[in-house]
């Protein structure tokens, strides 16, 4: 298993926006250092049993929660301004270039 840790913030609007848990979880059993969060930025109601929870923007929380990103690989997926929010939060804690991996999730253009 992999010896450093792993932390895994997921963001999303409400608890029934979050999907994966259960894979999620089995990940997390085979890392010894690992901690999982939801993120929620619209709502906690309804969470998940068993999930850490905390209401607000999932860039925020991490940097509240992460006082040393610029020693970490930081991974991040997601719509367009909240993958520049991430950027820009590794950028201000000065996470080098070749230590930040991302994927911007877009949409096809359709004609009309």
């Amino acid at each position: 298993g992999l010896n450093r840790p792993v932390r895994f913030y997921y963001g999303a609007r409400t608890a029934a926006d979050l999907f994966l848990l259960d894979e999620i979880a089995t990940l997390g059993e085979k890392i010894d250092d690992f901690s999982f969060t939801a993120c929620l930025s619209e709502s906690t109601d309804n969470a998940p049993e068993g999930v850490t929870v905390i209401g607000g923007n999932v860039t925020d929380i991490v940097n509240d929660n992460e006082a040393d990103l610029a020693r970490t690989e930081v991974y991040f997926c997601g719509p367009p301004p909240m993958v520049d929010a991430a950027l820009a939060l590794a950028e201000q804690h000065s996470v080098p270039h070749d230590q930040i991996f991302y994927d911007k999730f877009t949409s096809p253009a359709f004609d009309s």
